[in-house]
């Protein structure tokens, strides 16, 4: 994946985060938007020679085990499933879970703390995409994946 679809997905990831943090929603004109862009991206795989269909496939069931998660439960944010699923299309499974498995442990971390220092309860609901930016930021664009 060239840098700049990095540069364009941590953007998005940010903004999005952002407004998880914020407004505790996203707004739907901005993941219509990132759905474009997934669209926009596999054409381009597609175009390049770079594209693998078993990729796409693979890379979103993450997303689509949180989108029944938040429909089954509505403990997980609708928004999370179809960004997770997004990153997934173009990302592909290996790294949708692995900036899933670091986000969740930065929550942690951070949630702690929240709850020691005693901000937060522990039934208290946290802004998942902030921490999958993060995750994002940390391991794709610092050169760790």
């Amino acid at each position: 994946m060239g840098l700049c679809v990095d540069i364009i997905a941590g953007v998005y990831l940010a903004v999005l985060g952002g407004c998880d943090i914020r407004w505790r929603k996203v707004p739907l004109h901005l993941l219509l938007a990132g759905g474009i862009c997934t669209a926009m991206g596999i054409i381009l795989l597609w175009n390049k020679g770079e594209y693998e269909w078993w990729w796409t496939i693979t890379g979103v069931l993450p997303g689509v085990v949180l989108m029944v998660l938040s429909l089954l439960t509505g403990q997980v944010g609708g928004a999370d499933g179809i960004v997770v699923f997004q990153m997934g299309a173009i990302y592909g499974l290996y790294y949708t879970v692995s900036w899933m498995w670091v986000s969740m442990l930065f929550a942690a971390g951070v949630s702690i703390v929240l709850v020691i220092l005693g901000k937060v309860n522990r039934k208290t609901r946290m802004p998942y995409l902030a921490f999958l930016a993060l995750s994002f930021f940390f391991m794709r664009l610092g050169g760790r994946l």
